[in-house]
């Protein structure tokens, strides 16, 4: 009977526990279209999430806070996969002053109020881009 070297347990084991590296959160950008400058950062506790975003698969979510002619935020949750971020987009209601769409797993929220929805596109498609990076 072949019994295996402390060697290759110890190559095995160190195999097996290197998964995938954990996902670091993304940066915001200091800048945004329109004048729109960083201000915060904030953890947003799980409880705050709505349940529909909980119960997809949420693993993290922090909002940025920006102030320029208005201020504005963007939400971004960390779900566990890419499909559970996309099937948020396809069950999200429109509402004036929100866009939002996916990036990766991330599902992502772009709020003002005071904004015109060809302004709120163009945040959004710097954020898109921005996230597409990181």
């Amino acid at each position: 009977m072949w019994i295996p070297s402390r060697r290759w347990v110890l190559l095995s084991l160190c195999c097996f526990s290197c998964g995938q590296p954990s996902k670091q959160p993304p940066t915001p950008l200091e800048q945004l279209p329109g004048g729109f400058k960083f201000v915060e950062s904030v953890v947003v506790a799980g409880s705050e999430v709505p349940e529909q975003i909980r119960v997809a698969g949420l693993q993290s979510t922090q909002r940025w806070i920006y102030r320029g002619p208005s201020l504005l935020s963007v939400t971004v949750y960390e779900m566990t996969t890419g499909p559970a971020a996309f099937e948020l987009v396809q069950q999200w209601r429109p509402s004036p002053g929100l866009i939002y769409f996916h990036s990766g797993s991330r599902f992502v929220m772009v709020e003002a109020k005071e904004l015109g929805q060809p302004e709120l596109n163009e945040v959004a498609k710097a954020i898109e881009s921005h996230l597409g990076r990181v």
